[in-house]
């Protein structure tokens, strides 16, 4: 099987990826959600 990239909206990433762990079977897909964490800034720091 071959491999797959999603666009999803931002913050949806979450449920999409429920969702396609209903639908297929786990040992068939490896959804993965990557995340960053971004520092907030604050008075241009």
């Amino acid at each position: 099987m071959g491999w797959y990239a999603l666009f999803v909206e931002t913050g949806s990433e979450d449920i999409v990826q429920k969702c396609l762990k209903l639908q297929f079977c786990q040992k068939d897909l490896y959804a993965c959600v990557p995340k960053r964490l971004v520092p907030e800034k604050k008075d241009g720091r």
